[in-house]
């Protein structure tokens, strides 16, 4: 966004202890929204540019704890990305099995 010339605020809700519980089946999950009035063009670059920083994070993420843990199952990493509406505009993950995209 910010090589786009486009602002915007950020905010981060942090996990509240004892709200939700986490099974290890369970990913490790991140939802992302985009909000607000935005021509279509801007939306699909921005939903771009923040699935590709999103997917390298997580993807790192995840390729440390197989390394720390070579033999072990490993928790899976995923993210999707909502659009102004709701819609879900993007949505990836990666497990033992591989990389999925939706």
């Amino acid at each position: 966004m910010r090589t786009a010339g486009i602002s915007a605020d950020v905010e981060i809700t942090k996990y509240v202890p004892g709200r939700t519980g986490i099974s290890f089946n369970q990913p490790e999950a991140v939802a992302f929204y985009i909000a607000g009035a935005m021509s279509s063009s801007v939306l699909s670059a921005n939903a771009n540019d923040l699935y590709q920083h999103a997917k390298t994070s997580a993807s790192a993420r995840f390729s440390k704890k197989v390394r720390e843990n070579p033999n072990g199952l490993h928790r899976p990493e995923e993210f999707t990305i909502y659009g102004p509406d709701g819609e879900v505009l993007k949505k990836w993950s990666v497990d033992d099995q591989g990389e999925h995209e939706d």
